[in-house]
């Protein structure tokens, strides 16, 4: 679940709330709980800025698909800002910016193919020098599932 938290202005005494939506999950996908959420709260309008790291933290899916969110998010009256990029903003249409936003969702796609692929061939060089990959052999606690499922399916043979 997002984060909510109230902050207080020094200067006016305002009270502003801002949420917190944080994924764990890659930006390779869009099914993410936080961001579907984040989406789906800016279809109901609960906020008017979206404050993010950087573009490739969004989205690793492709410039196409980096543009259909923050489409959606400039129709939905949120403005985009990236802390990392900070010439991006969606508060204003500037060409320039499309092309630099297109130019950045392509270069977070390739990277995110490369470090797949890096990763796959790490696995495999790994398993060709014979190492074990995965849970170690004999794991208790894989026993231990094993013995209980095995349990579980005799109690409802009876």
């Amino acid at each position: 679940m997002p984060r909510k938290k109230i902050y207080r202005s020094k200067k006016t005494g305002e009270e502003h709330s801002i949420t917190i939506y944080a994924d764990r999950a890659s930006g390779g996908s869009a099914d993410r709980d936080e961001f579907c959420l984040m989406l789906r709260d800016s279809d109901n309008r609960k906020f008017s800025e979206l404050h993010i790291i950087s573009l490739d933290r969004a989205t690793r899916e492709g410039a196409s698909n980096l543009m259909g969110y923050l489409e959606r998010l400039k129709r939905n009256g949120v403005s985009v800002h990236s802390f990392r990029e900070p010439w991006v903003t969606t508060s204003d249409d500037n060409p320039t910016t499309e092309l630099l936003l297109t130019i950045f969702g392509w270069l977070a796609k390739m990277e995110r193919i490369q470090i797949s692929s890096r990763v796959k061939a790490g696995m495999a060089r790994a398993k060709a020098e014979g190492k074990h990959m995965g849970r170690p052999k004999n794991s208790k606690d894989k026993k231990r599932r094993i013995r209980s499922g095995y349990i579980a399916r005799h109690r409802k043979a009876k």
